[in-house]
């Protein structure tokens, strides 16, 4: 968790709204697999050498150090007021806080300069 959870009190309508930062981090083995896997090409190769009984080398599997470690997340949470679940924090939303290729492209600015045209 980073920081303290905001929560925010209970309306007709809803239980309390509370939203909270998480930082997950991940183990070294999972990310080589997990960027291996976005990687079609090295998906053959991976089960090539899975078959040959042959080590995973650096070819197939991409260096560690150049994969994410930490991501972080905001989690909205909602307690319910109804049976069966009552007084239980369900998980509402999760949103994560990279920015996604369409921000970091608007981050450019305009694709034209000048004045606006109707």
């Amino acid at each position: 968790l980073v920081g303290e959870p905001r929560v925010m009190p209970a309306t007709n309508a809803h239980g309390k709204l509370a939203t909270v930062m998480v930082d997950v981090y991940n183990e070294p083995a999972d990310l080589a697999l997990t960027a291996a896997l976005d990687r079609p090409a090295s998906c053959g190769a991976m089960l090539d050498a899975q078959r040959d009984g042959a080590p995973l080398t650096d070819a197939i599997l991409p260096p560690v150090s150049a994969m994410r470690r930490r991501s972080r997340f905001i989690f909205s949470l909602e307690q319910q007021r109804r049976p069966p679940h009552i007084g239980a924090w369900l998980l509402k939303e999760a949103m994560p806080m990279d920015k996604t290729p369409l921000q970091r492209y608007a981050e450019l600015g305009e694709e034209f300069e000048g004045p606006d045209t109707d």
